[in-house]
């Protein structure tokens, strides 16, 4: 029997190690990795970034470009950061000068490969795509945690209101992670890491795409 290629809903959650991928007619897959980033909340850093002011320390406000070859997101509680959008164009502008530049948005391309690792115990990264475009997963995705943190995984969302699309290539390796075909406002995580639809902000909006997946 054939698999429905296309699943509509607005959140999809995977618990275990997936490798899953989907042929999409005329999808333009991701070259590079996740460009033009603001941390909203908690504290992410890169091992690869230009981390740029206010705060290079991975605060809220840290502006994440460059990103270049495998690379390591390192999560301290629950943070969020967008990717990309009108309403971060100074992260926009900063990874457009970048060393090696990436298109704004989240996307990990083939032969990519980004690790993201929660620094403490129930560390969660949520990632607001607000480029307009779809987030294409070709290449490796993979959650872990620091030795020091050794309970709780680290949580990761996708958030993007014109779909998410895990290409043929795409690999995810994560205890705990959820796609999310849908306009999600970066500020829907609450102090527990847990996003919530039903805040002032209407997170899930009506017309979601899609979140393509094997």
């Amino acid at each position: 029997m054939k698999r429905p290629s296309q699943f509509r809903k607005s959140e999809l959650s995977l618990s275990l190690l997936l490798a899953l991928g989907l042929a999409v007619p005329g999808a333009a897959f991701a070259t590079g990795l996740p460009g033009a980033g603001t941390v909203t909340a908690g504290n992410v850093t890169s091992n690869t970034s230009t981390n740029t002011a206010p705060h290079n320390g991975g605060g809220a406000g840290t502006i994440i470009t460059g990103l270049n070859g495998p690379t390591t997101l390192t999560v301290t509680g629950n943070s969020v950061v967008q990717w990309g959008g009108p309403a971060n164009s100074a992260a926009v502008k900063a990874e457009a000068t970048a060393t090696a530049p990436n298109a704004p948005g989240f996307n990990i391309g083939g032969g990519q490969t980004l690790t993201v690792v929660g620094a403490a115990a129930d560390s969660s990264l949520l990632n607001v795509d607000a480029s307009g475009n779809t987030s294409v997963i070709a290449g490796t995705l993979i959650a872990t945690n620091h030795a020091s943190a050794t309970s709780n995984p680290v949580k990761i969302f996708i958030a993007n209101a014109n779909g998410v699309t895990v290409a043929p290539t795409g690999v995810i390796s994560a205890p705990v992670i959820d796609l999310i075909g849908a306009n999600l406002a970066s500020t829907t995580m609450n102090a527990s890491g847990v996003i919530q639809p039903n805040t002032a902000q209407t997170a899930f909006a009506t017309g979601s795409s899609p979140v393509d997946i094997g």
